[in-house]
Parts: C-alpha cells; sequence; structure tokens
C-alpha cells in the first residue's frame, strides 16, 4: 500500500475510534464521518466491522508505519479495547445487527451472481462482504445467539462452491497502489485470476521480465504468485494475449494465514 492510502486509512481509523463511544450509545447501525485526510476529505460509513477492518489491514502494514504512527495506532487499540469492554452489550448489539445486514448482502448478491455474469465478475470487490462477514464473525466468536447466522453462512459458502470465479487483475498502476497482499486478500477464494507478466511479477515480488519471450520468468512469475494464494495452482501462458492464467485449486487456510477469508475451492 503506497503512503498516502495508508496514512489516509489512519486517519479514517482514527477519526472511528473518537466516535466509537457516541456510536455504541446510539441506536444507528451506521454512522456518517467527515474526515481530513492527506488524500482530501472523506466521508466514511462508521461500523464497528469497518473499523474491525482498518485495525486489521493497518496491523498488516505496520512495519510500513513510522514510529509515530505505531503509537497512534497503539492508542487507537486501546480506545478500542477500553470502549468494548465499557460497553460490552452495546458493542455485541451493533455488531449482530451488522452481521445480519451483511449476511442480507451477500445471499443478494449471490443470488444475482447466479444467473448473471456481469455479477460474476464483480466478484472481486463484491467479496469485501464476504471478509466483513468473517471479521464480524470473529469478534462474535463467543456469541452463543448467532448460531443461525453461522448456518446461513455456511449454507452462502456451499453455494459458493459451486461457482467458478474469475478475475481480471489489470492493470499494473492500480495493483501497484492497492499493494499485492491486500489485493490478494480481495480475490481469496476465486477460481482462476487473470495476469500478464508484470501483474503477475508485481504479485510475486518479482522483477519485471526484461523480454516479453521470457516465459520463463513469466511462468516462475505466476507460480510464486499463486503460491501465496494457493497450495497448488495450474499457470497456463496466454501467448495470443499476452497473459498468463492463475487456475487457483485448492485454497489452503495455511496459504493464507493472514488473508481474512478463505474456502475450499477444491474440484473433484
Amino acid at each position: 500500500m503506497d503512503k498516502q492510502h495508508l496514512d489516509t486509512t489512519l486517519a479514517i481509523t482514527q477519526a472511528m475510534a473518537d466516535e466509537l463511544t457516541d456510536y455504541l450509545m446510539g441506536d444507528s447501525l451506521y454512522r456518517q464521518l467527515v474526515v481530513k485526510t492527506p488524500s482530501g476529505t472523506k466521508q466514511p460509513k462508521m461500523t464497528i466491522g469497518a473499523l474491525l477492518e482498518n485495525l486489521e489491514l493497518l496491523r498488516w502494514e505496520k512495519e510500513s508505519l513510522s514510529t509515530g504512527q505505531q503509537a497512534t495506532l497503539s492508542t487507537i487499540e486501546q480506545k478500542v479495547d477500553l470502549d468494548r469492554s465499557a460497553f460490552a452489550q452495546q458493542w455485541q448489539a451493533h455488531l449482530r445487527r451488522e452481521l445480519k445486514g451483511l449476511l442480507d448482502s451477500w445471499r443478494w448478491y449471490l443470488d444475482e451472481a447466479g444467473s448473471s455474469s456481469s455479477a460474476r465478475e464483480n466478484y472481486a470487490s463484491e467479496v469485501h462482504i464476504r471478509t466483513r462477514i468473517d471479521l464480524v464473525m470473529r469478534a462474535l466468536a463467543e456469541d452463543a445467539s448467532i448460531a443461525d447466522s453461522r448456518r446461513q453462512l455456511g449454507d452462502l459458502d456451499a453455494r459458493l462452491r459451486g461457482m467458478t470465479t474469475s478475475v481480471d487483475v489489470a492493470s499494473v498502476g492500480p495493483l501497484a497502489d492497492a499493494g499485492a497482499a491486500r489485493f490478494l486478500s480481495w480475490v481469496t477464494g476465486v477460481d482462476v485470476l487473470l495476469a500478464n507478466e508484470s501483474e503477475a511479477a508485481l504479485l510475486a515480488g518479482l522483477p519485471e521480465p526484461d523480454h516479453e519471450s521470457d516465459l520463463d520468468a513469466a511462468r516462475a512469475a505466476a507460480e510464486s504468485a499463486a503460491a501465496v494464494l494457493t497450495t497448488t495452482a495450474r499457470v497456463v501462458p496466454m501467448r495470443a494475449c499476452n497473459a498468463v492464467m492463475l487456475s487457483a485449486i485448492n485454497c489452503s487456510t495455511a496459504a493464507t494465514s493472514n488473508l481474512p477469508y478463505t474456502t475450499d475451492r477444491s474440484r473433484k
């Protein structure tokens, strides 16, 4: 993630932490914020899930934070822990409401994806909902009242396993801005990643191949990128469109332990 994006995420997370007490004492699930950041004024909608997601992202990127920013993150975490303890019932109630809304949104998307190819093409952006569900469920891990929600999620995941999904990585500029780890967290669980040699090398953290004809370098980059996402992957150089196809088979929790959402995508 580039520095400006990181600074912006930290500023938004700080604003959410500052508003957390009032948010928990209120009845609204969504709280509209206006935050001045290094990349301009932002208007994020605050939920506990959004706050937890930002905190997880900042923890992933902690080594990229300055000493002062790491201290700020620590202060934010302490504030969140304090409010979570002081307003435990409200914290749980807001999370349960958010979980219901997320499950409904994910179900609606899967309904549409089952009949619409254009909806399936939006998987990379829509899977963010599933990531948020995972974070919220982890925060509700000891809440026995969400047993039905867990069953619903199991049904939805079973539906997802029956679908084939693909994502075009394009292009290098936005991919570099987002960072490979963050991008892979968005597309965890997809069946196919389409990436040209430069994109595959960026995902793998390898130098860009010097020549278009250097298929060995492209293949190595593709296999390395696939290894980040899966335990096994079929890599097919596609000369006609100057791309490589990463066919993601049998996603492994161990291989994606730092990512928020993993699922078994094995094919028999």
